[in-house]
C-alpha cells in the first residue's frame, strides 16, 4: 500500500469511526468502554479499533454533550475505581441520525458513480 492509500483509508476510517461508537452506544446503552471495543471490532474486525482511539474520542464526545457518563460501582470489584458507563444525550442522538442519514445519502451517491463506472 503506498502513500496515498494509507492517507486516503485513514481518511475514510475516522468519520466512520466516530459513527461506529456513537451507534454501539445507541444500540448497546448503558454500555463500558470495552464493550464499544467488542462490538465495533466484532462486526468491524477491518477497522480494528484500540483503546488509544477509542477513548480520546469518548473524552471529545463528553466535551461536546454528545454522551453522558456514569459511574458505578461494581459488586465484585469494590476495591477498584468505578466502572464508567456511556450513554447517548439527546443532542448525541440528533448527531447520530444526521451522520446516518449523510452516509446514507453518500453511499447512494458513491453507487451511482460505481455503476457508471462499470458501465463505462
Amino acid at each position: 500500500m503506498d502513500g496515498y492509500d494509507y492517507m486516503w483509508i485513514k481518511y475514510f476510517q475516522k468519520p466512520l469511526i466516530q459513527l461506529l461508537i456513537l451507534a454501539a452506544i445507541r444500540l448497546k446503552a448503558p454500555v463500558h468502554g470495552y464493550g464499544i471495543l467488542t462490538f465495533i471490532n466484532r462486526f468491524f474486525p477491518s477497522i480494528n479499533l484500540k483503546a488509544g482511539t477509542l477513548y480520546p474520542i469518548l473524552t471529545r464526545f463528553k466535551q461536546n454533550q454528545l454522551i453522558e457518563e456514569v459511574e458505578v460501582w461494581e459488586e465484585n470489584n469494590i476495591e477498584g475505581p468505578p466502572r464508567k458507563y456511556y450513554m447517548l444525550t439527546k443532542t448525541g442522538t440528533d448527531v447520530l441520525n444526521r451522520m446516518i442519514d449523510s452516509y446514507q445519502q453518500y453511499t447512494a451517491l458513491i453507487e451511482e458513480i460505481i455503476e457508471m463506472i462499470k458501465k463505462s
